[in-house]
């Protein structure tokens, strides 16, 4: 997951937030609906350095995260109604 990357790389004075959205930023096309928690399988990511993560502002990367996660919740909803409307086999 970008999490699992983010806090693997993240640098000393940087938090996650920082770095999820960072990584994000870098690797926009890694992505499936532009959206941070839908990781395409098999990519290889560009990691940012400290100077590019420590340029995300707090605020703005927390703001991010929250935006992220909200799609990513509308998402999974619209595919489990599908799933539970679709017949079964």
């Amino acid at each position: 997951t970008l999490g699992k990357v983010a806090a693997a790389n993240r640098p000393e004075g940087v938090t996650l937030q920082q770095m999820l959205v960072a990584l994000y930023r870098a690797n926009e096309d890694a992505f499936i609906n532009r959206n941070m928690n839908l990781l395409k399988s098999g990519r290889t990511l560009a990691i940012p350095d400290r100077a590019a993560a420590q340029a995300v502002a707090p605020e703005d990367a927390n703001k991010v995260v929250v935006a992220q996660t909200q799609d990513f919740n509308e998402y999974r909803a619209k595919v489990g109604q599908a799933a539970a409307a679709a017949p079964e086999r």
